[in-house]
């Protein structure tokens, strides 16, 4: 397995692209933040999760072997709650929370809980 030095590495992460699943509702204030910040985003059905991410390709990435986008969309779920009330909710609904982190686990992919609170 190849090992990035830190200059490829933030070559790499300065060419992430946030993939917002296109249910994901009241996300506003995080395309703001986007925006504002000059995150590269991209509104895109995702199986599971409601955002993930990929590297573009271009002619940075090229020489670090990014021949085409590399998606991480089976690998990575950001699984959002817009509050603590929304992930009890889906908690006490048993079955529902179960099957959505066993869909998760079939595909092996890692799992991040992002629980919003003003």
């Amino acid at each position: 397995m190849y090992k990035f030095n830190d200059k490829q590495l933030k070559t790499l992460l300065k060419n992430i692209v946030i993939i917002v699943d296109t249910r994901e509702q009241r996300w506003e204030h995080i395309q703001s933040f986007f925006d504002n910040h000059k995150v590269k985003y991209k509104v895109e059905k995702l199986d599971q999760g409601d955002y993930s991410c990929y590297i573009e390709s271009n002619e940075e990435t090229k020489p670090l072997g990014v021949l085409r986008d590399w998606y991480f969309s089976n690998d990575i779920a950001i699984e959002k709650k817009n509050s603590v009330d929304e992930l009890l909710s889906s908690i006490k609904d048993r079955d529902r929370f179960e099957n959505e982190f066993a869909r998760l686990k079939m595909y092996n992919t890692k799992i991040f809980m992002f629980v919003e609170e003003e």
